[in-house]
């Protein structure tokens, strides 16, 4: 609220005015600031302090908004719990006593109250995301993770019609070190995802490097980490991010789209599947799992699903971070 900055109005009656915060104009109600920052997006955290409506721009505005005493009840700025991490592990995620999940950028840690917020505060101030191809390595014969992976994509690999070979592997060791402590704690799965390849990125012979081909999902995977407005529709459980422990599985998804290569490319995801709701039967038109979870798992034959192989589906695109790439030859695949 400015108190210097009076207005009248067309009565001639003098009251305060309020501020935006995040440019220079004035307006005669609080609701009124609060309407024009939604429209103009004007703020980059939206929470309302609960007694004066007042719409914070950024953490700084909301401590300076606290040490004014304007309003009697304190606000308490809660960072609360990341769960992928600090650094270049994955998006900054926390959770809010009273409004969900929040999301952050990972370079500025300016929390939000949705994945779309961060995305528009990334792009507009060039706050990108750190790509997956940044701080990869070829993993060696000798590499302290090598025979774990190879033992988990084998070992899933259950499809008896169609074989596979190894040939690479890529690691992004920063992403894997920090995973390890959330596999100890049970609290992430490795698990894997396939999808198109329209270029050939983790081929031997070419470069490492991420195009900019929209067709290329994987190289937009690589370098945006998964968005959710990019997933397919078609998926047995909605739109979602889906992951197997089933390496054959994912395979039926691994495609070379306009583009020649004996090499495939699987991603190696670690995922934060929380509380896992089960579902026996397609829903199509879901976009979530339901209250009180915060994935979904299909279950299978046995369990009396509609499922051969199990799959986890993921609605938050900040509970799933690819950390890793699985260069292989493969005999017996067939088209979807």
């Amino acid at each position: 609220m400015s108190f210097g900055n009076q207005y009248s109005g067309n009565t001639g009656h003098w009251g305060p005015r309020y501020d935006c915060w995040g440019c220079n104009e004035t307006f005669p109600s609080q609701d009124e600031v609060n309407l024009h920052m939604e429209n103009a997006r004007h703020w980059q955290i939206r929470v309302f302090c609960e007694d004066c409506k007042v719409l914070f721009y950024t953490k700084q505005h909301v401590d300076e908004h606290l040490k004014s005493n304007i309003c009697s009840r304190r606000f308490y700025f809660t960072p609360g719990e990341n769960f992928l991490g600090q650094g270049p592990f994955g998006s900054k995620t926390t959770q809010s006593s009273s409004s969900g999940m929040n999301f952050s950028c990972e370079t500025c840690n300016i929390e939000f109250q949705s994945q779309k917020d961060a995305d528009i505060h990334r792009e507009v101030y060039r706050h990108m995301k750190p790509s997956m191809i940044d701080g990869v390595e070829l993993v060696t014969k000798n590499h302290i993770y090598r025979d774990r992976i190879e033992k988990l994509f084998v070992d899933g690999w259950r499809d008896t019609t169609k074989t596979s070979s190894i040939k690479c592997i890529y690691l992004h060791t920063q992403r894997a070190k920090e995973l390890v402590d959330y596999l100890r704690r049970g609290e992430a799965s490795v698990l894997f995802h396939g999808t198109q390849r329209a270029c050939h990125v983790g081929d031997r012979d070419h470069p490492l490097r991420v195009c900019n081909n929209v067709e290329c999902h994987l190289c937009g995977i690589l370098r945006d980490g998964f968005k959710l407005d990019r997933a397919g529709s078609k998926g047995m459980f909605g739109p979602g991010i889906y992951t197997t422990d089933v390496s054959s599985k994912a395979d039926k998804f691994v495609m070379n789209h306009h583009m020649h290569s004996k090499m495939h490319v699987m991603l190696l995801c670690a995922v934060l599947p929380g509380r896992s709701e089960k579902l026996y039967r397609a829903d199509r038109e879901r976009r979530g799992p339901s209250t009180g979870y915060q994935s979904v798992e299909g279950a299978v034959f046995a369990e009396g699903g509609a499922l051969k192989y199990p799959e986890i589906v993921l609605y938050s695109e900040n509970r799933v971070v690819p950390f890793g790439m699985i260069v292989y030859t493969r005999k017996g695949w067939k088209p979807l």
